[in-house]
C-alpha cells in the first residue's frame, strides 16, 4: 500500500481528491476513486479513477484520468433535489429485477460526463447501491423524479 501510494507521488497523481478505493490482491491492482465535495464521482465514458497494477516491487500499468476538476472552476450550479434515502429504499425492496441480498451499500454520488460541444464537465448527483464491486446508478425516473434532459 504505501508503494502505491509513494508512486503516485512520485508521478504528481493527485491531481485532485482521490481516495482509497479497493485492492485486488489476486492480480495485484490497487484503485482509487474520485471524489468531488466529498461524494464519489463516477462516469461511463470518462474514468473516474486511479488504476495501479504490481508485478514484483514495481509498477507495470499505471492509469490516470487526463483531465483535473481542481482546473474548471468557476463551477456553474444550479439545486437538484434527490429522492430521499427511504424512497431509494422502498424501490430497491420492491425492484423484481435486483436482489437486495447482493447489495452492500447504498450513497449519494455523482455522474460525470462531458457534452463534446463545451470545454466543461457536468456533475450530476444520483443515487447509487453496490452490488458484486460495481457501483450501479438508480435513475430518478424510477424512483418517480422528474426528467431534467440530462438522463
Amino acid at each position: 500500500m504505501q508503494n502505491s501510494l509513494n508512486f503516485v507521488n512520485e508521478h504528481n497523481g493527485w491531481t485532485d481528491d482521490y481516495r482509497y478505493y479497493r485492492m485486488n490482491t489476486d492480480n495485484s491492482q490497487i484503485n482509487y476513486q474520485l471524489y468531488f465535495a466529498d461524494l464519489p464521482v463516477f462516469g461511463r465514458e470518462i474514468s473516474t479513477e486511479i488504476s495501479q497494477k504490481w508485478g514484483v516491487e514495481r509498477v507495470y500499468q499505471y492509469y490516470h484520468p487526463l483531465y483535473t476538476l481542481a482546473a474548471a472552476v468557476p463551477f456553474k450550479t444550479r439545486e437538484v433535489e434527490l429522492a430521499s434515502g427511504q424512497s431509494v429504499y422502498d424501490f430497491l425492496s420492491n425492484a423484481t429485477d435486483i436482489n437486495t441480498d447482493t447489495i452492500d451499500d447504498v450513497i449519494i454520488g455523482y455522474y460525470l460526463s462531458r457534452d463534446e460541444t463545451q470545454p466543461h464537465f457536468n456533475l450530476e448527483p444520483s443515487w447509487y447501491y453496490l452490488e458484486s464491486g460495481s457501483w450501479i446508478p438508480i435513475s430518478p425516473e424510477l424512483l418517480g423524479g422528474m426528467k431534467y434532459g440530462l438522463e
